[in-house]
């Protein structure tokens, strides 16, 4: 406790070191800048580097900020993504009297092989590959020492910073005040791998039917808020095959190759995968680079790293569906207006939406017409740069996408950039028609159970009753009121189309049910009079087409 004022009066020190060093950097950059003298701007690596060096709380920062697109610009974002989250490891004896400390038992005891190195270390913990007892392999994180102590100086910091830039406008309309407020909540979370462990166990839960996707378990019992045991993904990580591709290593890529590597399948279930979580799950890997994915045996797309989580509200989830269903099909005006509602806008700016919606359409046209030019680039056709494109325009407006929103399009573009990389010719809007495809098809796979299909066809069959009266009082209707032919010619028509679509589902259903050996579905639907398919089928084919021509 007497060593915790001065470990944060020297974090401190140096973070104040580097903070007011990199201030200078940006300055000198600024004028240079104005004179003309670099050709491209080093503002955005001067950034990086400081958020690398200060590491903690101050690296998470920058991850949050590479999220928000709609504040800052695209090349600020691009070096953001880039931001570096290695340092030293700490001494293996650390890491044993956590281990220890926390599962109440030797190390010797719980794990027949852990190693004295890790495989990987960051600002907030490492990763160690041990082995159990049982012969099973297992990654171990173990939490960084003393961060309690870090993040408390370097929030008090941050808050104080974000006061000055707030109240003198630095950053613009960028408040940095809401930033440190979001970074505290996952920090909060990060310190402590019960969230994660609780974020692996959902995954785990939502993926146990999608056999092209694995998540590693956790290892029940071996888990406490500073360590974290989970099952080994064992394959090829994904960091190896894009440098390869980056570096053309034909010699790595063969082996990769004969391993059973088949990128254009990889980068179609990556891209499938994504919306998948996005728009049927409800929760997603909000940061899905390359270091967090490893293929297995089989072209299985392995996640790992689940401390960061997006979820997706119904709300969302249904807008932005609605949006690529759009795109996809070409329906510009529906597009921009599904897009629309997905953005905050300042009660100062109301007059500006129709603009904004007119100019979102031209922006969809736009792409929607290099994605049908054979010549244009495929870059310029991934669902990334049409998403960065809307992007710009929010800004531009001085619009704001929410948090949640902003996580998913991180998540969208930095996956489409992979499958990018992996599978240049990828075509992003056959993908799309495909996954809404196969999406329509689950659901009714879903939904095509026989209790369901019973209370369907029961719901389908009491309207199939009713239409005669319906249009009894329907003609009563339009003899009483004249002045509202128009309208009641339109609700006459969309009941007998009613009546015609009901007709047709009730046939499918009986001759299906007669294909499962039910003759006759009145036990199916507890109906008082036999329905036998012999008569029953004909009777509801001739409703259909009564029904089909009366709709026309």
């Amino acid at each position: 406790m007497f060593l915790q004022p001065v470990r944060i009066l020297f974090r401190w020190v140096r973070i104040s070191w580097l903070f007011f060093s990199a201030l200078l950097q940006w300055f000198w950059a600024t004028l240079r800048l104005r004179l003309g003298k670099p050709k491209t701007d080093p503002r955005p690596r001067i950034l990086r580097k400081f958020l690398e060096r200060a590491g903690g709380a101050w690296i998470k920062l920058g991850q949050i900020l590479a999220m928000r697109a709609d504040f800052l610009p695209p090349e600020m974002i691009a070096e953001l993504s880039k931001l570096l989250d290695q340092v030293p490891p700490f001494s293996f004896e650390i890491a044993r009297k956590t281990v220890e400390a926390d599962l109440g038992r030797p190390l010797g005891e719980v794990f027949a092989v852990f190693p004295s190195v890790p495989i990987a270390a960051a600002s907030f913990g490492q990763v160690y590959h041990a082995g159990l007892p049982t012969g099973e392999e297992v990654a171990v994180k173990v939490l960084r020492p003393g961060l309690e102590t870090i993040i408390l100086a370097d929030l008090v910091e941050l808050r104080i910073i974000a006061f000055i830039f707030d109240t003198f406008q630095v950053l613009g309309s960028i408040r940095l005040k809401n930033q440190v407020d979001q970074l505290k909540k996952i920090l909060h979370e990060e310190i402590d791998y019960t969230y994660e462990a609780d974020n692996i166990r959902r995954a785990v839960e939502s993926s146990r039917y999608f056999p092209i996707m694995k998540i590693p378990r956790v290892i029940e019992g071996l888990c406490t808020p500073r360590v974290l045991t989970m099952e080994f993904l064992k394959g090829i990580w994904m960091t190896e095959i894009l440098a390869a591709i980056r570096d053309h290593d034909t010699v790595k890529l063969e082996e990769c190759e004969h391993q059973g590597l088949q990128r254009e399948v990889v980068a179609r279930r990556m891209f499938d995968i994504g919306l998948r979580q996005l728009f049927e799950i409800g929760s997603f890997h909000a940061d899905p680079h390359a270091a967090n994915i490893v293929i297995l045996q089989g072209n299985v797309v392995g996640y790992v790293d689940f401390g960061i989580v997006g979820q997706m509200d119904e709300e969302l989830a249904e807008s932005q569906s609605l949006y690529l269903q759009a795109v996809k099909d070409g329906r510009i005006a529906d597009a921009a207006r599904a897009l629309s509602e997905s953005v905050v806008v300042p009660e100062k700016f109301l007059n500006r939406l129709p603009e904004f919606r007119a100019q979102l359409g031209n922006q969809i046209r736009d792409w929607i017409a290099r994605v049908n030019n054979p010549a244009a680039a495929l870059r310029q056709k991934s669902i990334a740069q049409l998403l960065l494109d809307n992007i710009l325009m929010i800004r531009a407006y001085g619009f704001e996408l929410m948090e949640s929103t902003m996580r998913y399009y991180r998540a969208l573009i930095i996956a489409d950039v992979t499958v990018l990389q992996l599978d240049p010719d990828f075509d992003t809007v056959r993908s799309l028609r495909r996954y809404f495809r196969n999406r329509q098809i689950r659901q009714l796979r879903t939904g095509a159970n026989i209790e369901n299909m019973a209370l369907t066809s029961a719901e389908y069959f009491n309207l199939w009753l009713d239409a005669p009266r319906i249009s009894r009082q329907l003609s009563r209707s339009l003899r009483r009121d004249e002045e509202r032919f128009g309208i009641a010619v339109a609700d006459y028509t969309a009941i007998w189309r009613g009546f015609a679509n009901a007709s047709l589902f009730l046939l499918l259903a009986v001759l299906l049910a007669r294909l499962l050996g039910y003759p006759d579905i009145r036990p199916l639907i507890n109906f008082p009079v036999s329905l036998n398919w012999r008569w029953f089928a004909p009777l509801l084919l001739v409703c259909w087409r009564i029904g089909s021509l009366l709709s026309r």
